[in-house]
């Protein structure tokens, strides 16, 4: 009975190492298959809410992309800097004995990256609004107004859940 007892085990141990490299090698395949592929303008979150809600034509979205790609360097950028300084910061308020003048100094670094930040965003909605029709620009500036009292671009836009405003007990 034993020997049944362990060659059960032996078997099942199998079977579950197989199914895990199987798994692996399924996602290592699916890795390397997406690294070749890019989904067009329409299959991208922000490319199907132009072309749905805005009626872009796919020149014109892409158009719209390549101004938002311009300044995203620097975007990028800058919000790794205010994550360092808001880590600096914490940093600060971990000290036993708080500096306030430090801390002032640190939130006005912060604040004035952010500020920075805010400048490219509005020059970029500037752009952007600068490039499209009086009827087009409207439909823009209402789909963010939305966004920024807490919807998002379209139903799931970027995953469920994104952009819902959390509610507070």
């Amino acid at each position: 009975m034993k020997k049944y007892a362990l060659y059960l085990a032996l078997i099942f141990s199998v079977a579950i190492n197989v199914a895990v490299a199987a798994t692996v090698a399924y996602h290592f395949w699916r890795l390397s298959r997406a690294e070749n592929w890019r989904p067009s303008c329409d299959q991208k979150p922000l490319g199907r809410f132009m072309r749905e809600n805005l009626q872009l034509e796919a020149e014109d979205i892409v158009r719209f992309q390549s101004l938002l790609a311009q300044d995203r360097e620097e975007l990028i950028a800058l919000r790794k800097q205010v994550r360092e300084q808001q880590q600096a910061l914490f940093d600060l308020l971990d000290k036993p004995n708080i500096n306030q003048t430090q801390i002032d100094q640190q939130i006005e670094k912060i604040a004035t990256l952010q500020a920075k930040m805010q400048k490219i965003v509005i020059n970029r909605i500037i752009n952007l609004k600068s490039t499209l029709p009086e009827e087009k620009q409207q439909r823009l500036l209402r789909a963010l107004r939305q966004r920024l009292e807490g919807g998002s671009f379209g139903p799931g836009a970027f995953g469920p859940g994104f952009g819902k405003k959390m509610r507070r007990w």
